[in-house]
């Protein structure tokens, strides 16, 4: 676990410590703490023109992200997660593992790789709720910082060891409809060393909330 991560991970649970320790008698400031999952379409996106994406990728994802309201309506508030994805992805490329340098080609039938996340999200949150109405329009908006791992050891060279992400979630109540893109690419730069054969990811995909 390198420093970044524990960095990150202590500010986390200290700032849901900090918070929950405080007076709760404030009622104008109320919280919309909430766990979500989500289950996603993903788009594998490369410049490269051998690239195709085969079959279906899917994301799924699960966390919480706690509340701190900004204004005494309570309607606008900062939102800090912590969560997990999973993500399998279909592409026609083919990895060679046993050289000391990996190297990719483009195979005709279709190449799963899978890997998990530990994602640590920051948003503003929007939302049309008050103290006594718990059906709501909601706009979240942010940035979500993953730490990947590979499924299979041997495939763990290959990840970017951080990726951003920028994401919106618009949705009424439960049901809430998410956009997400990777701003790093999937593959580590020493790997793939040609910029139009790395893969960004789209995510599109409904997000349910619940207290």
């Amino acid at each position: 676990m390198d420093r970044r991560f524990r960095y990150c991970f202590f500010l986390i649970i200290s700032s849901f410590l900090v918070s929950y320790a405080q007076d709760a008698e404030e009622d104008s400031f109320y919280r919309e703490d909430q766990f979500y999952f989500g289950v996603s379409y993903l788009v594998n996106e490369s410049k490269a023109v051998s690239f195709n994406q085969e079959g279906l990728s899917g994301q799924f994802s699960l966390g919480f992200i706690r509340d701190f309201p900004l204004h005494r309506s309570g309607r606008l508030a900062l939102g800090l997660g912590l969560g997990y994805e999973r993500l399998g992805l279909r592409n026609n490329i083919r990895w060679n593992l046993e050289e000391a340098q990996p190297e990719f080609s483009y195979a005709q039938n279709p190449q799963p790789f899978s890997f998990q996340s530990l994602s640590l999200p920051v948003e503003l949150r929007w939302r049309s709720s008050s103290l006594t109405k718990y059906a709501f329009w909601r706009v979240y908006g942010g940035m979500k910082w993953n730490r990947n791992w590979a499924l299979k050891s041997e495939q763990q060279q290959l990840l970017s060891e951080w990726i951003p992400s920028a994401y919106l979630s618009v949705g009424y109540n439960t049901w809430n409809l998410q956009l997400a893109y990777t701003l790093k690419p999937l593959f580590a730069q020493s790997i793939v060393m040609e910029d139009e054969a790395n893969i960004r990811l789209l995510s599109l995909g409904l997000v349910f909330y619940f207290f």
